[in-house]
């Protein structure tokens, strides 16, 4: 019943974590909260780990309007950036699937995993600017 952020200020990586049952007015209210951060850095690539989220249901038309919302903070968002959406279930995938496949008309890119080894590599590969390394 929460979505907690963390913006990692080395990187500028931005993580959200989805817990239990989560609607598109959470996920919109999670996303207006992080570009008002004064941390939050434009064009900063996202992980969204919803692989203990639980309820999730979206109709095509709430997909839709959630890839409106993300549309209308391009200004405050940037462009070029990374989302990598982490799942576990079929069901999740299937929603996170769908998304990436309307976010295709927007100004960055979108993968789907259901690991989160895989979305932070994919992530750190896909960065403009170099991560500290170990």
């Amino acid at each position: 019943m929460a979505i907690t952020s963390h913006i990692d200020q080395a990187s500028g990586l931005v993580s959200l974590t989805v817990q239990g049952s989560v609607d598109g007015a959470m996920i919109k209210q999670a996303l207006q909260g992080i570009v008002e951060d004064p941390r939050f850095r434009r064009g900063a690539d996202m992980l969204w780990d919803f692989s203990n989220a639980r309820g999730l249901n979206p109709t095509g038309d709430a997909i839709q309007d959630l890839v409106r919302f993300v549309g209308s903070l391009k200004e405050k968002r940037g462009s070029g950036y990374h989302v990598a959406l982490v799942t576990q279930g079929d069901l999740e995938y299937g929603f996170a699937r769908m998304y990436e496949a309307y976010a295709e008309s927007l100004p960055f890119s979108v993968k789907v995993f259901r690991q989160i080894d895989e979305a932070t590599q994919w992530l750190m590969s896909q960065s403009r600017t170099p991560k500290p390394g170990p």
